[in-house]
């Protein structure tokens, strides 16, 4: 009993600890100074992780590097698509560099579609930042579709 409970209050500080880190980017987001911390914010992921450029890692493949270099538990992998995603809203906003901003929602994209598969609890989150990443594609395929034409 005492075990179980030790655990659960492990947990518990996990969550807050990682609910904290997403607290003060979507602060940053709010307050529209997230460039301030997006090199920060790639500074401690090549730390944390080992890498530098996540768009450089092949789609195809990125799920599987990512796991080979880290032992990430589903709730860390949530916490790193979340993050890949408010670089990506943050290079749509400062850049609007399609290319990057297609590359970063395509791997938060690729961590959602996995967590989907393998976690047995429904996130309402998850799904609305899946249903934004995919109108972003849509958005992007209609704008290709429209310079051919």
């Amino acid at each position: 009993m005492r075990k179980q409970d030790y655990l659960i209050r492990q947990i518990d500080q996990l969550g807050c600890i990682l609910g904290k880190i997403l607290y003060d980017l979507l602060g940053l987001k709010i307050e529209e100074k997230l460039h301030l911390g997006t090199k920060l914010i790639q500074i401690q992921l090549k730390k944390a992780l080992g890498i530098s450029d996540f768009t450089a890692i092949p789609s195809e493949d990125f799920l599987e590097i990512i796991q080979l270099k880290n032992t990430l538990s589903n709730d860390s992998l949530e916490t790193l698509a979340d993050i890949l995603f408010l670089l990506a809203e943050e290079e749509a906003y400062q850049t609007n560099s399609e290319e990057k901003i297609h590359q970063l929602f395509e791997r938060a994209h690729i961590i959602y579609q996995h967590l989907e598969n393998t976690e047995s609890t429904y996130s309402l989150n998850r799904h609305y930042k899946m249903d934004k990443i995919k109108s972003h594609f849509m958005k992007a395929y209609k704008d290709i579709i429209k310079k051919k034409a």
